[in-house]
């Protein structure tokens, strides 16, 4: 006798699992120490114009991240999807403005401030159809931009609050997460209603 088959309805169906990729961090550290922009610039072979931006742009090859200096101390550490090696660069940037320029630099209030991860439905996705079916917590304009803008919405102490979690949608299938602050909830590709 066999056993009985049972189907299972969508509804009872597991949510699926998309395989994330985190593409880019975003880390903030504060070195302790003013800093003279020009003289970095010229040492650490970087990029100023202060007329534009007030900061010098630095890029290091191994780890490869660039870094954003500011005259204050403060540097933003972009293009690295590993904190391990946001970590290092740091501490190598560290040593290069000791060693070459003479501050003494010390590496603190370390804070992650962005995770851009990305995923792939495997499928085409009507953007605009979504956006019609999600029309408060959606932004899409496709003459401005051909993604779809998704906003996560969270409840704190009874109200609604906006996320700064985005969800950037495209036709394709693609799907751009931004606006995390810890790598880790790269998972977040769960709770997208698609």
């Amino acid at each position: 006798m066999a056993a009985p088959q049972h189907n299972s309805s969508p509804a009872e169906a597991a949510p699926k699992s998309y395989p994330v990729r985190v593409q880019n961090i975003v880390i903030s550290v504060r070195m302790g120490i003013r800093l003279d922009l020009y003289k970095v610039a010229e040492v650490l072979f970087g990029t100023i114009d202060t007329r534009k931006f007030p900061a010098v742009i630095v890029r290091s090859r191994q780890p490869t991240v660039t870094f954003v200096i500011f005259s204050n101390g403060k540097v933003q550490v972009v293009g690295t999807s590993h904190v391990m090696d946001a970590l290092l660069a740091v501490r190598q940037l560290a040593q290069a403005l000791e060693l070459k320029l003479g501050y003494r630099a010390v590496p603190h209030s370390f804070h992650i401030r962005n995770v851009v991860c990305s995923f792939s439905l495997g499928a085409h996705l009507n953007v605009a159809a979504f956006a019609e079916d999600h029309p408060l917590r959606s932004v899409y304009n496709s003459e401005a931009f051909e993604g779809c803008q998704f906003y996560l919405r969270r409840q704190h102490n009874g109200a609604t609050k906006e996320q700064s979690t985005a969800f950037v949608l495209f036709n394709s299938g693609r799907i751009v997460i931004t606006g995390m602050r810890r790598a880790s909830v790269c998972s977040t590709a769960q709770s997208l209603p698609v």
